[in-house]
C-alpha cells in the first residue's frame, strides 16, 4: 500500500518561539509540550420552511487564541501571565530583586502584540500574529518535588480597530524558505 503524501514540506514537527511586545518582541523562552492556536467563527443561522432548511447564515463572533506552556519563570513572564501593568513592577532599592505587586489595581488587562513563529525542519515558517492580545490574567504553577515548574498561558486576540478590515485580530502566514 502506498503512502498518501502530497507534499512532505507541509509536514511539521515541534513547537516554536513566542515573542511578546514590540514589533520584534521579547522571546519568552522555552516552551514545553503543545502550543495551540485556535480560530473559531460562530455563525448565526436562520432556518425556515418545511422541512426546515438553512436559509441564511452570518458571522456572529470570531475569536482567536494561542495557548502555550512556559517553562522560564522570569519577572517579565510572571507579569505577563498575571496580566499586570508594568506600573506595578519595580526593583527593590539596592538589591537585584524584582517585585511584582498585585491586588486592587484599577483598569483592565494590558494589551500586547504577540508573534508565534514555528520553523519547519526545511526552514519554512508558520507565523501567527495578534495585533493586540490579552492573557487570561491567571497564574497557576505548582512547586513540585522532582518536577519542572511550568505554567500555561493563554492569549486571546483583541480587535484592533486601526488595523485593516479583515485583519483586526491578526494573521497567520506560511513562508517558504528561499532556496
Amino acid at each position: 500500500m502506498a503512502t498518501n503524501v502530497q507534499n512532505v514540506d507541509s509536514i511539521t514537527l515541534g513547537n516554536g518561539i513566542l515573542y511578546v511586545g514590540t514589533a520584534t518582541g521579547r522571546n519568552v523562552g522555552l516552551l514545553l509540550n503543545d502550543v495551540t492556536f485556535n480560530y473559531t467563527v460562530d455563525m448565526l443561522r436562520l432556518e425556515a420552511g418545511i422541512p426546515i432548511m438553512l436559509v441564511k447564515q452570518a458571522k456572529r463572533q470570531e475569536t482567536a487564541t494561542l495557548a502555550a506552556e512556559l517553562c522560564e519563570i522570569t519577572p517579565d513572564n510572571l507579569q505577563l501571565m498575571m496580566g499586570i501593568s508594568s506600573d506595578y513592577v519595580s526593583t527593590v532599592s539596592g538589591t537585584s530583586t524584582t517585585r511584582i505587586t498585585f491586588g486592587g489595581a484599577p483598569g483592565g488587562l494590558p494589551e500586547v502584540p504577540i508573534t508565534f513563529v514555528h520553523t519547519r525542519p526545511d526552514g519554512n515558517t508558520i507565523t501567527i500574529f495578534f495585533n493586540k492580545a490579552q492573557t487570561s490574567g491567571s497564574l497557576d504553577f505548582a512547586f513540585t518535588d522532582g518536577s519542572w515548574i511550568s505554567t500555561e498561558v493563554t492569549f486571546e486576540a483583541v480587535a484592533d480597530p486601526s488595523a485593516a478590515t479583515g485583519a483586526q485580530l491578526g494573521y497567520l502566514e506560511i513562508t517558504k524558505n528561499a532556496e
